[in-house]
């Protein structure tokens, strides 16, 4: 499913851009969505940076050592381990 740019336009840091780049963006950015129990990163084969949005539902991440944290789509919180 294609973004549109006034979704981009709530995203931190990608507001920040010039409506110039997140018209750009826009072309390189795609929803994706995924059902209960299923891997979100599954597919994430590039070896490059990129940067996922959970734009709505709730993400449940398992770190190595045993900890969990549950991500609120449209919250603030950054999940880094």
């Amino acid at each position: 499913m294609a973004v549109n740019r006034s979704a981009l336009a709530h995203l931190e840091p990608i507001a920040m851009l010039s409506q110039n780049r997140l018209h750009e963006l826009t072309g390189l950015c795609y929803i994706e969505k995924v059902s209960k129990d299923i891997d979100p990163f599954r597919m994430n084969i590039l070896k490059s940076a990129q940067a996922m949005y959970l734009l709505s539902g709730d993400l449940g991440l398992l770190f190595t050592d045993g900890s969990k944290k549950i991500l609120r789509g449209g919250s603030r919180s950054q999940a880094s381990h």
